[in-house]
């Protein structure tokens, strides 16, 4: 049976395999865990973008978007898809639409 930590690894890799990685898995309630994965190095070129909005339909995320543009931001979509469904709960997917805004060099 392969370890736990290990099964995370492969249902949560992301980008090369060679990258520097830390994880800190804390229990919020039984049956709930959270996990924080830190991965790669720092960028100049990272930065923070804000998730304004999920919808289920790409007409209601556009709509947002371009309400948003005339007022004078930027509104980028964002396609959530489900690539892993053999291990969650949600078989779809498809699973919505995010508006995001922003690259901003600092969280605030």
């Amino acid at each position: 049976m392969m370890p736990r930590l290990q099964i995370l690894k492969r249902i949560y890799q992301s980008g090369r395999t060679n990258l520097p990685e830390s994880r800190i898995t804390k229990q919020l309630a039984k049956g709930v865990t959270y996990t924080d994965i830190t991965r790669g190095y720092y960028s100049d070129k990272a930065y923070y973008t804000v998730d304004v909005a999920f919808f289920d339909t790409k007409e209601k995320a556009d709509t947002l978007i371009q309400e948003m543009k005339e007022k004078g931001y930027q509104a980028k979509l964002h396609k959530v898809e489900n690539k892993h469904s053999t291990f969650t709960d949600v078989k779809e997917k498809k699973i919505g639409y995010v508006v995001r805004t922003g690259d901003f060099k600092e969280e605030k």
